[in-house]
């Protein structure tokens, strides 16, 4: 549901193959671990540690364990002998090399600082952190990143046997850092991004980077400072969303006849409630996205055309599944890959915040979208929704999703009353993009551009019963790319 602000840059990644940190397996890798005979010295909580109060926080929540901590400082009290514990006395990796130059140059030198980053480079490879290093130009950035890899290696020591989610506040000279234990699988996160983006009404982004992968992620955030029975619903809407996500995912995932498996967006890897002395927040970590529907009215016909077939063959999915997303629109689409190149971008269909089972009753859509028999008092102020989640409601919205990746200061000029008024505001697409100066487009993206409107035609018939599905219109695109 996210997307990034910076240049788009063509990058691979594969989430399922992230090397997820194995406390256990990093520990008997390492010869000097059953050497040792010494006894463990007890892990204790500094006083810069808290846990917040689970009162109020809803049981389902407590199940998962996810507990935030804040954190200034911590390094005063770790035993460097525990650490050196995980050196890795093997030969030097070529990406360790660097990472340790790096060090030097920043004067990184002390051994606690060392085994940390030893502790971590064996947790999720010191390629992964060359790479998101590399991709750092700032010197101060780059002094930060490995104050924050030194950090993240003593989050590993401290809390491997953890079952909690810890949330370590960075200061000026450290990013923030969270970390989600669950069965001995760590995953680690460093938020990277100074200043939090919007992402509609509630969700705030902000960049950040998986180590155990080296993909770019984002934080998103929701922010839970209500009463506490609107707290408990916002939490509620959350959770649902979540599960909504992760069971789509599932499904598509273990289907064997599904054609596009990258058609839906994935879930957050992780989430919780981030609690310290002046906000509470909800947190999902999930991967970046290159960029959302509002970009894509930027790029080339074919790539919209790319970007429109797979989003109609993830809402033909959710059909086949008995859900309907009910949020149709440009800013609920994102995408991978870079739209000015030739290589097609994959789409996919993102924020289920509003997916419902077929038949039940609608609430949170944005009217600009949602079909003229789902809407009451459209010209006596803000107008209200009604009606119940159907297929057609989504082929609509599709359709003028389409109308606004082709026109989108003619989009916002689409005004109707009858059927007669939805086909004249249709003919006026036609007529602008058939009187397309030359000089701006070619002959064959002209005709891609109509192949597409025509495709939105027949997905906003008026007549709800005569609109075809999202699965026509996938296999009504394709035929356009012929």
């Amino acid at each position: 549901m996210v997307s990034s602000t910076s240049p788009i840059t063509e990058r691979t990644y594969n989430l399922t193959q992230s090397a997820n940190i194995d406390v256990d397996s990093v520990k008997s890798s390492d010869p000097q671990a059953t050497q040792d005979p010494s006894p463990q010295p007890a892990k204790t909580e500094t006083n810069a540690f808290f846990e917040p109060n689970l009162t109020d926080v809803p049981y389902d929540m407590k199940e998962e364990g996810i507990l935030f901590t804040h954190s200034d400082e911590m390094s005063s009290n770790m035993d460097i002998g525990e650490l050196a514990r995980y050196h890795d006395e093997t030969e030097p990796s070529r990406a360790k090399s660097h990472i340790m130059e790096q060090m030097d140059r920043f004067g990184f030198t002390q051994a606690l600082q060392r085994n940390a980053i030893n502790l971590l480079g064996s947790a999720v490879s010191y390629e992964n952190l060359e790479c998101i290093l590399q991709r750092t130009v700032s010197e101060t950035e780059k002094e930060k990143l490995i104050r924050s890899f030194i950090t993240a290696g003593k989050v590993i020591h401290a809390y491997s046997s953890s079952k909690t989610m810890r949330y370590i506040q960075g200061n000026t000279a450290e990013y923030s850092i969270a970390y989600h234990n669950k069965d001995n699988k760590g995953d680690l996160v460093i938020i990277t991004g100074d200043d939090p983006y919007e992402r509609g009404s509630k969700k705030k982004v902000i960049k950040a980077v998986h180590l155990n992968s080296g993909v770019n992620f984002v934080k998103l955030s929701v922010d839970l400072r209500h009463s506490e029975s609107a707290k408990s619903i916002e939490i509620f809407k959350l959770k649902s969303e979540l599960n909504i996500s992760k069971m789509l995912h599932n499904c598509i995932n273990n289907d064997p006849d599904v054609q596009n498996r990258d058609c839906l967006m994935e879930p957050p890897l992780f989430s919780g409630i981030l609690q310290t002395s002046n906000s509470e927040e909800y947190d999902m970590f999930q991967v970046e996205a290159d960029g959302d529907g509002e970009r894509l009215i930027q790029v080339s016909p074919k790539q919209q055309l790319h970007a429109l077939i797979n989003v109609a063959q993830g809402l033909s999915y959710m059909h086949e599944k008995g859900w309907g997303h009910t949020d149709v629109k440009p800013k609920n689409i994102l995408f991978f890959g870079n739209p000015d190149s030739t290589k097609p971008i994959i789409a996919k269909v993102a924020d289920f915040g509003s997916t419902l089972q077929m038949g039940e009753k609608l609430r949170s859509c944005t009217p600009l979208y949602v079909p003229h028999e789902n809407l009451t008092n459209v010209d006596g102020g803000q107008p209200r929704i009604f009606g119940n989640a159907l297929p057609s409601v989504d082929s609509f919205s599709l359709g003028k999703t389409i109308l606004e990746l082709l026109d989108q200061e003619q989009f916002y000029k689409f005004k109707y009353k009858c059927a007669l008024e939805l086909k004249q505001r249709l003919h006026d697409f036609e007529t602008r993009i058939s009187l397309l100066d030359p000089s701006i487009i070619t002959p064959e993206d002209k005709i891609l551009k109509l192949g597409m409107l025509n495709v939105a035609r027949s997905l906003m018939h008026y007549d709800p019963a005569e609109r075809i599905s999202c699965a026509q219109a996938a296999i009504d695109l394709q035929t356009l790319l012929h």
